[in-house]
């Protein structure tokens, strides 16, 4: 049981989209309410996105990356809570580490798609 366990966390952190959509399919189930269950979705995924990103740097570059990922999920939060209090003169610190939370999903997905295909031409390229 504890392998099977560990095979499905693999695959998740692996490919961090299949956990998109079966958290979403989660979600939905419980709470019938479509908006909710992306959130939802999309937060777990950020999660997800984080060490997937972090597992392939280990990969390319056999160097572990884990403290500049946090970094940049830290400055990307701290920016957003700058324009926070420019537009609204008040931070709403929920609404500010959601947003953070929600860039984290945009910058992991796009790194997580572009180091994919990296990877896949270095090790391509270093075959010939």
């Amino acid at each position: 049981m504890t392998s099977f366990i560990s095979w499905v966390a693999a695959a998740f952190t692996l490919v961090p989209f299949l956990g998109y959509f079966a958290a979403f399919i989660v979600m939905k189930q419980i709470s019938g309410n479509h908006r909710k269950a992306v959130n939802a979705a999309v937060d777990i995924t950020t999660f997800l996105l984080f060490f997937s990103v972090h597992f392939i740097i280990v990969a390319i570059w056999d160097r572990s990356l884990l403290w500049l990922l946090t970094l940049v999920l830290l400055i990307g939060t701290g920016l957003l809570s700058v324009i926070h209090w420019k537009v609204k003169e008040e931070i709403e610190f929920r609404k500010v580490l959601k947003g953070g939370w929600r860039l984290g999903f945009l910058l992991f997905s796009t790194a997580y798609v572009v180091l994919l295909f990296y990877g896949i031409a270095s090790r391509i390229a270093s075959t010939f």
